[in-house]
């Protein structure tokens, strides 16, 4: 009996001995597998890509190489000294052209600029390449002849401070520029006469195109695209010496001429 129950025992270590091994084994195992999930994440960890930004307008005022501003003299392309005490403007129907020749169009969104350097946002439009874009100078007819007064304060086409309406009927100012400018035979320099240039209704009305501006849009950055106006080309053709009034119907042949102007006066910049 006392043989038998060493035998017994001896068995009961061998089986003692086994279940330790097996168990560090599996415990060795499972770290590894813990380790190798940390080093190696799966793929669907990986950050999200952004498939659309904001695209913006920044648009600043210059003569020639001179920044415009309403305190100082500039000179026109002729070499005259002119000023400006007032330079407002209405840009619409704004629309974005991809490189596949979709458009995309910025709805419900005018542009109401003036001298100082701003920028617009437009609209959040998809990453890409992009042929350029094209819009109007003034408004559509529908937004012309509508009624100021639905809109309200702060909006492009509420009743401003400076009036840029001349009236529920007539419709809006597309431009408002004034100032004074050099007269004298001489272009001595002196800026000694008043111009006024208001430029308005349907036929004044001038779409502009920059379809061959391309630029990229890509994720994770806002696109602006830097617009310049010049005035020195805006004036183009302008003789300070007899052209110094329009309202439009006052004079017909100056208002189109400066409306004309516009596709030439802004470039879009690098």
């Amino acid at each position: 009996m006392l043989y038998l129950k060493k035998e017994q025992a001896n068995k009961m270590k061998n089986l003692l001995f086994r279940f330790i091994l097996i168990s560090v084994f599996l415990l060795a195992v499972s770290s590894c597998k813990k380790d190798e999930a940390i080093v190696d994440p799966k793929p669907t960890d990986s950050i999200p890509v952004s498939t659309a930004q904001l695209a913006s307008f920044k648009i600043k005022t210059v003569s020639g190489s001179t920044d415009v501003d309403y305190t100082n003299t500039f000179t026109d392309a002729t070499g005259r000294q002119f000023s400006v005490s007032d330079f407002e403007y209405y840009l619409s129907e704004i629309v974005f052209i991809r490189h596949d020749n979709t458009e995309i169009a910025v709805n419900d969104t005018v542009i109401l600029g003036d001298v100082n350097e701003k920028k617009f946002p437009l609209a959040i439009i998809p990453v890409g390449n992009y042929k350029g874009f094209k819009m109007i100078f003034g408004l559509d007819s529908a937004a012309n002849h509508g009624d100021p007064t639905i809109y309200s304060e702060g909006h492009p086409l509420s009743l401003q401070n400076n009036a840029m309406h001349w009236g529920w009927n007539f419709g809006y100012i597309f431009m408002k520029m004034e100032g004074l400018a050099d007269t004298t035979a001489a272009a001595n320099g002196v800026v000694n006469k008043g111009y006024i240039y208001h430029i308005g209704s349907d036929k004044m009305k001038r779409e502009l195109d920059y379809s061959n501006s391309p630029f990229t849009v890509t994720s994770g950055n806002n696109k602006i695209l830097n617009l310049k106006i010049d005035l020195q080309q805006l004036l183009n053709s302008v003789d300070f010496t007899t052209d110094l009034f329009t309202m439009t119907p006052s004079n017909i042949n100056l208002s189109s001429k400066l409306a004309d102007n516009w596709q030439g006066a802004i470039t879009v910049e690098p």
